[in-house]
């Protein structure tokens, strides 16, 4: 068994630096001008108790540069328990184009947040359907920018979406990390053509492609993927005309979690889609995965030999690192990047398994 070890982690290293060299080819930067007149937008927010958190993401929706007659606001709230809707209420003034949508229950057999943002499309007026949560802000120019992105001919717009403060600086610093080098990977795959990682923080399609798709009908098997699980049928099935817009104006900042519990329940969240992910895309990732477990074995037995791989894999990493920098402005030291390295590669040996495997709750309802 010894000697097979050896060939297997030069060949998973192999596959996986091929990977990262395809990923940092198709990662480049895809920005544009706004159109003199944009066409009509509609934001989509579903928000079940987040009476404290949806004030600060509406307070920047009113700060928007967007024509005020070319963009209105949806807010569904899904169920809440909380003043979700009078908050939202009093943002009328700022907002004049704000929707309130109250969901009391969901007897559609459909996921609650896929339900609910059902709910919000079918209220929307515009042809442009942009999406956020409500623990985001947006900046002032984030319709005028993804305005630019449907100008240049894109179906389907991936953004950015940052962690802002608030975390302890450990886990901060890991945030940034991890957010930046799933984006460059989920850039790197809509440039080569073969989308299929986004976050709801910042998505927007054309309703032609909604309609086009049959709505959240095909995704249903999963609590979460109103994002990504639908990225992947929209590729499939409608539109190659995707793209992972870059320019800093479209940037959405996030709350992030404050804590590792969050966090780790956060991630087993996010995860949990993953294992409805085409073929491909999980063979890939096991591929990766596979590496870094049969290096930390070849490390007990052939101790040269896996400080070797181990550092091919974090040469690989680098590199999809730098570009992730230049794609979207945050640099990190040496040091500080070997540190998220490591703790990477414990998130990908626990946590993502667990992601896979475990069960949860979140908002209300249980993952299947």
């Amino acid at each position: 068994m010894e000697h097979l070890l050896l060939p297997a982690v030069l060949l998973l290293l192999a596959a996986y630096a091929s990977l990262v060299f395809v990923l940092y080819r198709g990662a480049r930067p895809v920005t544009g001008t706004a159109p003199v007149r944009g066409t009509g937008i509609s934001v989509i927010i579903a928000a079940r108790n987040e009476a404290e958190r949806l004030p600060r993401l509406l307070t920047s929706l009113g700060a928007l540069t967007y024509p005020r007659e070319r963009f209105e606001v949806i807010v569904v709230d899904d169920r809440s328990e909380d003043d979700t809707a009078e908050r939202a209420e009093r943002f009328r003034t700022e907002i004049p184009s704000l929707q309130i949508i109250r969901l009391r229950t969901n007897e559609s057999g459909m996921p609650h947040k896929k339900n609910a943002l059902r709910h919000g499309i079918a209220a929307a007026a515009h042809p442009l359907l942009v999406f956020t949560d409500a623990d985001c802000t947006v900046p002032p120019g984030w319709l005028d920018s993804l305005a630019a992105a449907f100008d240049s001919g894109a179906d389907v717009v991936a953004g950015y979406s940052p962690n802002g403060e608030g975390a302890p600086p450990l886990l901060a610093s890991y945030l940034h990390h991890e957010e930046m080098m799933n984006s460059v990977i989920a850039a790197g795959a809509a440039g080569n053509g073969t989308a299929f990682m986004c976050t709801g923080r910042n998505f927007a399609y054309r309703r032609s492609v909604y309609d086009a798709a049959g709505g959240f009908d095909a995704v249903t098997q999963s609590i979460s993927g109103d994002d990504d699980l639908f990225l992947q049928h929209l590729r499939a099935n409608v539109t190659q005309r995707i793209v992972y817009w870059t320019a800093p104006e479209s940037f959405v900042e996030t709350e992030p979690p404050r804590s590792l519990s969050s966090f780790i329940g956060q991630r087993v969240r996010h995860i949990s889609a993953s294992k409805h992910y085409p073929f491909a895309v999980n063979a890939a990732f096991a591929a990766g995965h596979l590496h870094l477990l049969f290096t930390l074995l070849l490390l007990f037995v052939q101790p040269l030999y896996g400080i070797v791989s181990l550092l091919g894999r974090i040469n690989a990493d680098a590199a999809l690192a730098v570009r992730g920098e230049a794609l979207f402005g945050r640099r990190s030291g040496i040091v500080e990047f070997f540190r998220n390295e490591l703790l990477s590669f414990a998130y990908v040996l626990f946590i993502g398994p667990a992601g896979l495997l475990a069960r949860f709750s979140w908002k209300g309802t249980s993952s299947r």
